[in-house]
């Protein structure tokens, strides 16, 4: 988060429109913040419609009652607009068939050698395999990655590549190639594959970034995408991601509903209190 804004488009009808990944997803967390943030505010409302006595008091929750119901309004289209253009996403490139995968920037701080993930690795996605796959199928891989190696092993280059580990097989794929770097950059990795029969005996791959030959350094990678084809296209949902976040925003949506209902109570108890206004 904080490069240049990346866009996903699609032409249509001789129009453009560009959808913004990072700005939806900091969306969604605002979302969640404000959910929260209601819940609070909601409480603390209640507490003080129980505990009217004074008409001051009473222009004072109404007033908190009001701006509360502004808020929950501007959710609401939050909300709304977020399903629709996550909607959008998945009908503008290829499908995505990695579930978990991220356009938020996940990070692997290596010091000394030592990492707090297993090894000197950054699990970034799963790659589930269909009974339709074959070993003709050809697949690509793509994910974008920033790298800043301050201290890399005396002697030997920096590598950074993208394992997958076999739920079955149980043991590691180089699926991806190594790719050596040094000082500090940004590049889309990208590697053209096919699965062998050993390897479409397993139900899920479990994607990770692993760096080799690095004492200290940071990186990070997201958007994380393999597709059918031969061509990496602009990343998007997986379509099981698609369904999770559809149903975390019908939820969202299902609770604002809930905090409204208690709205409507309260500016009618507004109304009783203060005799029938």
């Amino acid at each position: 988060m904080g490069k240049l804004t990346k866009f996903l488009k699609l032409t249509k009808d001789n129009k453009t429109d560009a959808y913004d990944i990072e700005k939806i997803n900091a969306n969604l967390d605002k979302i969640d913040a404000g959910v929260e943030k209601i819940d609070e505010k909601t409480q603390e409302l209640s507490e003080s419609i129980d505990n009217i006595e004074l008409t001051d008091e009473k222009i004072d929750v109404k007033s908190k009652s009001k701006k509360l119901n502004e808020v929950l309004r501007d959710i609401f289209n939050d909300v709304d607009t977020n399903k629709e253009e996550i909607k959008k996403l998945d009908k503008i490139t290829k499908p995505n068939l990695v579930d978990n995968s991220s356009p938020k920037w996940a990070t692997l701080n290596i010091y000394a050698g030592v990492t707090g993930e297993s090894g000197i690795k950054k699990n970034i996605g799963d790659f589930s395999i269909r009974e339709d796959y074959s070993t003709d199928d050809n697949f690509i891989l793509s994910a974008k990655i920033e790298y800043q190696i301050q201290e890399p092993v005396y002697g030997r280059k920096p590598k950074i590549s993208i394992q997958a580990k076999g739920d079955v097989t149980n043991n590691e794929h180089m699926i991806s190639s190594s790719v050596e770097k040094t000082g500090t950059g940004e590049f889309t990795y990208t590697n053209k594959f096919k699965l062998t029969s050993n390897q479409l005996t397993n139900n899920v791959f479990n994607f990770a970034m692993k760096v080799d030959n690095v004492l200290i350094g940071t990186f990070k990678v997201k958007e994380l995408k393999i597709e059918k084809g031969e061509v990496a296209t602009a990343w998007c949902y997986s379509n099981n991601d698609l369904v999770t976040l559809n149903r975390n925003m019908d939820a969202l949506r299902e609770k604002l509903t809930s905090n409204n209902s208690l709205f409507s109570e309260y500016n009618r108890r507004f109304r009783e209190l203060n005799g029938g206004e």
